[in-house]
């Protein structure tokens, strides 16, 4: 496994035996390694819109359903709303606070009356990780873990609020 992205982070991971309480706090870490790799995808005006330009047209062929949802909006809002949803997910990841619970509450309602499964959700993480990985030029295993891990308890919040249905 490369180390290098955690070697930056100040830990040493070579050679190391882990204890059960090890103490390299993980969730932190991958918080961490996402928040980097989030400013290195948006780090201009030019890779923010062709990230969100891509990520747009990826959820679009990939799943006919969300096609649907996002063709009902002119395409300046499409990208306005992916835009605004990724900036609002990587805030409440960077800075924690109460209305987070308020913002995932209203972004469950906003998805349930657009139609928006849970199995949309998954395509959207999916499609994001791909995106990523052709926005990050340091992308690797470790990148997408720690956007999986970063995004998993908004992501599970606004699936638990849209019900079972697929």
């Amino acid at each position: 496994m490369d180390s290098g992205i955690f070697a930056e982070l100040g830990f040493q991971i070579d050679n190391v035996e882990m204890e059960a309480n090890s103490p390299i706090d993980t969730d932190n870490t991958y918080r961490i390694i996402f928040l980097r790799s989030f400013d290195r995808c948006f780090r201009t005006v030019k890779t923010d819109i062709a990230f969100v330009n891509g990520f747009c047209l990826r959820l679009k062929a990939r799943d006919s359903g969300i096609r649907e949802i996002l063709n009902r909006l002119p395409v300046m809002k499409q990208t306005q709303k992916l835009r605004c949803a990724l900036y609002t997910l990587a805030n409440v990841i960077r800075e924690v606070n109460e209305d987070d619970v308020l913002l995932l509450a209203l972004a469950t309602y906003c998805h349930r009356a657009m139609g928006v499964t849970s199995a949309m959700i998954d395509v959207w993480l999916e499609c994001l990780i791909e995106t990523v990985s052709e926005y990050d030029e340091q992308f690797d295993e470790i990148v997408a873990t720690a956007w999986r891990t970063a995004l998993s308890p908004a992501i599970e919040t606004l699936k638990s609020g849209l019900g079972g249905e697929n």
